[in-house]
This record gives structure tokens, sequence and C-alpha cells, in this order.
């Protein structure tokens, strides 16, 4: 990383800088770390629906169906 990726008036389009990454020599991994970027508003929806169902006293069943980031 060359520099701050923050922009002041990040836009949908453009909202980190590209400016500040550069790329690393040959060899080497480079040192930007794993999320380091903040990126535009994100909603992110999980849903569960689960049914108990009993059979008998002693057992019981259950149905689930799960969906992340709906």
């Amino acid at each position: 990383m060359a520099g701050n990726p923050a922009l002041a008036n990040p836009t949908p389009r453009e909202w980190f800088s590209t400016a500040a990454f550069t790329t690393p020599p040959y060899g080497s991994f480079g040192n930007a770390g794993r999320n380091i970027l903040n990126g535009p508003g994100l909603q992110v929806v999980n849903v569960s629906i689960v049914k108990n169902t009993a059979i008998g006293e002693r057992l019981n069943v259950q149905f689930r169906t799960e969906s992340f980031n709906a």
C-alpha cells in the first residue's frame, strides 16, 4: 500500500482511491492487509425458517431452511 485509500467524497462509482495501491515487486505478496477497505452501504439479510415436530414422547424432528446474504 502506497497511501491512504480513503476518499473525502466517495461515490458509488469510486469509493476508494486506486492510487493508494501499487503492484508489489516480483516474488513478494505486498503489504496490504485483509479487510482494509469499507465498501459502500450494504444490507445483509439472513433468514431462517424452523419447524419443530414431536414424534411420540421422546423423539423430535426439526425441519430447517436457511438463507444467508439474501
